[in-house]
């Protein structure tokens, strides 16, 4: 059962997917992930699926499926799987898509893995800082079968929600050990400050990390 907090997260998760559904339009991938597509995954032939975290109306899984990879899509909204899946099947790419999963990456079965990679835009950071590192070890990067990739998104310390307290607000230091410490090389990482216009919320300024990296084909 969903605690009160979880709930309160689902339901305004919940509601922007609705306000984004609502545009007509589906965003761009990204840019992490359309980089990942277009300069690295292409070169790894694994027959196993992205995991998608944080699916939101399918921005990302468009792009994968579009360039011939299968989808497992995680969200914590019902209604962005539901989204996901008609944008998707409206596109002719709904085939695609392996697994449906409604839930957090916090509790993601052990059965699903491994993954030629995790892909997710900054859903990472909305990881409760008491369990950030066992959760990206254990249920992110833990789950990346060796030689596969992890393309994703982190909020930076000069973001304009670094003080919320139910957010992982990390240094590209603190990063840096974290995928080195599950043998991952970092193909790139990029630091951004911009700001950036958000349904509902107005314009923010964006402090963020963008990540690939890609796990050691060595045990």
């Amino acid at each position: 059962m969903l605690s009160s907090n979880s709930v309160s997260e689902v339901e305004k998760w919940s509601q922007f997917i609705e306000d984004l559904q609502k545009t007509k339009k589906i965003p761009k991938p990204f840019c992490a992930i359309d980089t990942l597509v277009r300069e690295y995954l292409w070169q790894n032939h694994s027959t196993r699926s992205v995991l998608d975290v944080g699916c939101e109306t399918g921005k990302n899984a468009i792009c994968l499926i579009q360039a011939g990879h299968n989808v497992t899509l995680l969200d914590i909204a019902p209604n962005a799987i539901q989204y996901t899946q008609e944008n998707l099947k409206k596109l002719e790419l709904d085939h695609g898509v392996i697994n449906r999963i409604t839930g957090k990456i916090e509790t993601l079965d052990s059965k699903y893995c491994p993954f030629k990679a995790v892909v997710g835009t900054y859903v990472f950071s909305y990881i409760a800082s008491g369990v950030f590192q066992q959760v990206m070890k254990e249920n992110v990067l833990g789950r990346i079968e060796p030689g596969g990739y992890f393309a994703g998104g982190f909020f930076g310390m000069e973001h304009d929600w670094a003080q919320k307290p139910e957010l992982s607000i990390l240094t590209q230091e603190k990063l840096k050990e974290l995928f080195e410490s599950m043998g991952f090389l970092i193909c790139e990482m990029k630091e951004k400050k911009e700001v950036q216009s958000i349904i509902s919320c107005g314009q923010q300024m964006f402090h963020t990390f963008e990540v690939i990296a890609q796990r050691s084909c060595n045990p």
